[in-house]
C-alpha cells in the first residue's frame, strides 16, 4: 500500500469544495483508494487558523471532521533538522516542514498544487491539480 501526503492546499480544496479542483481531486483519490493518505500537525494548524480567526465554527468543524479521517503526524526534531536542508534550498518554512515530514514517514508521493515543490523533488512531489490535457 502506498502512502500519500496531502499538502495543505489539497486539504483546503477538498474541504471547501474548490470549484476548479474538487471533482478532479475526488477522482484522483478514488483512483488511489488502496492508498493511505496522511497529513501533519502543521496541516491542521494551517487549515484551522483561518476559520478560527473568522469565527466560522461550521468551517472549523468541517476541517476537524476531515482531518479525523487521516493519520496526522507530529513534527519532531528529526523532521525539523531535515526541514533545515529544504530551507537552505529556498523553500519557505512551512513547505520545508511539510516535505521533511512526508519524507520522514516515508510517503511514496506528495500531492500538491505547488510547482516549486514539484520542481525541487520531481517524481515524488506531484501537482495533482495541473491539467494534463
Amino acid at each position: 500500500m502506498q502512502t500519500i501526503y496531502l499538502d495543505s492546499c489539497i486539504v483546503i480544496y477538498l474541504v471547501e469544495k474548490h470549484q476548479q479542483y474538487f471533482a478532479a481531486l475526488v477522482n484522483k483519490i478514488k483512483l488511489n483508494a488502496h492508498s493511505r493518505f496522511v497529513v501533519s500537525s502543521l496541516t491542521a494548524l494551517e487549515v484551522l487558523a483561518k476559520p478560527r480567526k473568522e469565527q466560522n465554527d461550521d468551517l472549523f468543524a468541517r476541517y476537524q471532521l476531515f482531518l479525523e479521517q487521516f493519520q496526522v503526524n507530529g513534527i519532531d526534531d528529526q523532521v525539523l533538522l531535515k526541514a533545515i536542508d529544504y530551507r537552505v534550498q529556498g523553500l519557505k518554512t512551512p513547505d520545508a516542514i511539510h516535505v521533511a515530514c512526508a519524507q520522514h514517514i516515508k510517503c511514496d508521493q506528495f500531492w500538491t498544487n505547488d510547482n516549486r515543490l514539484v520542481n525541487l523533488i520531481p517524481g515524488w512531489a506531484v501537482n495533482v491539480c495541473e491539467s494534463k490535457d
